[in-house]
């Protein structure tokens, strides 16, 4: 057990003075030794512009900075941030709802709809420059806005397409007889029932940008 009590966990990053980054659902990111113990906030939210979460955190070459991801409220505020373990100082660097990583020998990766991305990156100045390139169209995410790609240290680069298959939402009752259908075929995830039973939650994905909408439907 290296932390507990965080139910919610969203992506996590291991530095080289053994230094573990996990970002959360609902807070910040968090640091916690590697042999264990008290974990504590790396970010800080920032309640006036609406933050919701800070997640994907991603370390850069010098151990010390790292990226993450800020979901927020605000449109504009939205995207890759920079940040550092000595200060809770943050600056955005991409408008992006996706994960982030650096990759040798100088590069951003990140998703942009369904496609891969790529801006280069000097890690020694922190600083972007150019700008964003295409890498490779149809690249899948999770629910949860984590892109499906991967890169190693030499260059070699993993990624997936949408492992979303079209379907429908069916209601049965405790008998397993089928009642009837709920909307229109296509791409549901996570849905919740209510606990009466009577409206049901559900998160419904655009094929083409891989982004889920939350719908409400009554039973």
């Amino acid at each position: 057990m290296i932390a507990e009590d965080f139910p919610d966990p969203r992506g996590g990053a291991w530095g080289p003075d053994n230094t573990i980054l996990f970002g959360t659902g609902d807070s910040s990111v968090y640091r916690v030794a590697a042999g264990g113990g008290t974990a504590a906030p790396v970010t800080r939210l920032n309640a006036a512009r609406k933050d919701g979460s800070h997640r994907w955190p991603h370390f850069l070459p010098d151990g010390n900075h790292f990226l993450f991801t800020v979901r927020s409220e605000v449109a504009d505020d939205r995207g890759v941030y920079l940040c550092s373990l000595d200060s809770d100082a943050r600056r955005l660097l991409i408008h992006a709802d996706s994960n982030a990583i650096y990759v040798s020998p100088g590069y951003l990766l990140f998703v942009e709809g369904g496609m891969l991305m790529g801006q280069t990156f000097d890690a020694n100045r922190l600083e972007l420059s150019g700008q964003p390139f295409a890498i490779a169209d149809g690249v899948g995410r999770a629910s949860n806005g984590y892109g499906y790609f991967s890169a190693a240290h030499a260059g070699q680069l993993a990624y997936a397409g949408p492992d979303l298959q079209s379907n429908r939402l069916i209601w049965f009752d405790r008998e397993g007889k089928q009642l009837g259908s709920i909307g229109p075929e296509g791409y549901y995830t996570d849905f919740r029932l209510s606990p009466d039973g009577k409206r049901l939650a559900f998160s419904l994905v655009d094929h083409a940008t891989g982004y889920p909408s939350i719908w409400l439907t009554f039973g």
